[in-house]
């Protein structure tokens, strides 16, 4: 038994460093080629799905209420909008938590759109 696992171990190793490399080619590779719709406070903003005409399920994706506004996406598309600095991959969601970009910042750069909310 212990032979079995000597004898495979090398490839094991290997395997695992091999998708471990791949993996991270892979993260940069998105953006390949693509060049970044905004920068914001020193992150490089891109939106996928306009950019290199993925395809994105048609339904509202609503992101949040600001300032008597309600944004949203007109297609489910967060899971391809980033924010790009030093290497470092964020989703649109994770960003908008962490306060690096705002709901409005997304309307301006033309990323989201917005409807009047009326608080009645």
């Amino acid at each position: 038994m212990i032979k079995k696992i000597r004898s495979i171990l090398p490839f094991l190793i290997i395997a695992i460093v091999l998708m471990f490399y791949m993996g991270e080619g892979q993260e940069g590779d998105m953006f390949q080629g693509v060049k970044p719709i905004a920068v914001h406070n020193s992150y490089f903003v891109y939106d996928l799905v306009e950019q290199k005409s993925l395809p994105c399920a048609e339904a509202i994706e609503v992101l949040g209420i600001s300032r008597g506004y309600e944004y949203y996406f007109n297609c489910l598309k967060s899971e391809h909008i980033y924010l790009v600095r030093d290497n470092v991959v964020i989703d649109v969601n994770e960003a908008l938590d962490k306060n690096l970009i705002y709901l409005e910042d997304l309307y301006n750069y033309g990323i989201a759109d917005r409807w009047e909310v009326d608080y009645e």
